[in-house]
């Protein structure tokens, strides 16, 4: 396995502290670009389109701190969840979002830990359903007292999904 340095991104070029090597390419990127990568396309290196096995960071010792096992999406029948037909501009942003919604949400809940297909369901349902506000209600009340950040950053689609393990310590500042 190769040591990641402290080295510019290959993608947004920045110097960043939460670097990741991608296996089996060994392509070095930041955290947030491969987040946003995963996120919004298939599990392929952004740089050479390999599949992307997994991806891991590793302490100034060589141990692996952090270690991403990239999983697809859980087959789930999507054409289930029909995209809000609201008006309001929310709901119009879910539809013009929503084939990247189903994805993202399955994201968000593996960064957190939750796997578990039926509260993945239930959200789903709430997000074609409901109003941001009645949707941001639902969810708390699903899941907010046990991961009270993650409502905020499920609903927030303008940002890459959490980190979930930040570097300790660097030389420099993440942007």
């Amino acid at each position: 396995m190769l040591k990641p340095k402290k080295k510019y991104c290959l993608i947004c070029t920045k110097k960043k502290k939460n670097m990741l090597v991608i296996e089996p390419c060994n392509h070095l990127v930041c955290f947030d670009c491969l987040s946003v990568w995963i996120a919004t396309h298939e599990m392929n290196c952004p740089i050479c389109r390999t599949n992307i096995k997994c991806a891991y960071g590793k302490e100034k010792n060589g141990e692996i701190k952090r270690k991403i096992i990239l999983q697809n999406p859980p087959e789930i029948d999507y054409g289930s969840y029909s995209p809000p037909k609201g008006t309001d501009e929310w709901q119009k942003k879910l539809a013009r979002l929503w084939n990247y919604i189903p994805k993202r949400v399955w994201i968000v809940l593996f960064q957190y830990g939750v796997e578990n297909q039926i509260i993945y369901s239930l959200i789903m349902k709430i997000l074609s359903t409901k109003s941001k506000t009645d949707a941001k209600h639902e969810i708390d009340k699903l899941i907010g007292a046990i991961i009270p950040s993650f409502t905020d950053q499920l609903l927030d689609f303008e940002i890459p999904a959490p980190k979930v393990v930040e570097d300790e310590d660097d030389d420099y500042p993440s942007n």
